[in-house]
């Protein structure tokens, strides 16, 4: 973001060429006409999808089951990452590294379900209330004067 608005300064302020602001920044000509050309836009990087993952993949399925399984299993008893990897290479043969299924257990385990409460009020059963103070012309003069707010919670208003 700081080059962007650098380059922008060059080319406006110090009247600059884009041939010369690559050639003293040392990026490419493209992309100093980028950002001249896209002034509210700052161009950013964006994966055309998920990263393919050849050596977790196959496994994906039975790692989600052991954690599934450790749901229910007391936390003394759960899976860690790395028993997990030592699981895998036993039973299934697994080749890759223990730190690519260290990223997919954190990942797997970041996912939570989705929750939400439902609010639902009876009309007149519930309010919020507030106090505070307030500086008010009366009679034109200031006066302090005591507030009191309240909302009902089945309509809002």
């Amino acid at each position: 973001m700081v080059d962007v608005e650098y380059i922008r300064k060059l080319h406006v302020v110090n009247g600059l060429s884009q041939r010369e602001i690559a050639r003293r920044l040392r990026h490419a000509r493209k992309t100093v006409a980028k950002y001249l050309n896209a002034p509210d836009v700052v161009p950013k990087y964006r994966t055309s999808g998920p990263r393919p993952r050849p050596a977790i993949d196959p496994f994906r399925a039975v790692i989600d089951q052991w954690l599934a399984q450790d749901q229910e299993a007391p936390p003394k008893q759960r899976h860690t990452a790395r028993r997990i990897y030592h699981r895998l290479r036993e039973e299934y043969g697994y080749r890759g590294s223990e730190r690519s299924v260290q990223r997919y257990v954190r990942e797997a385990q970041r996912k939570a379900p989705e929750a939400f409460v439902p609010l639902d009020y009876e009309p007149g059963l519930e309010a919020q209330c507030d106090w505070g103070e307030a500086v008010v012309l009366l009679d034109g003069r200031p006066t302090k004067v005591q507030l009191f707010c309240m909302r009902l919670c089945q309509s809002g208003a």
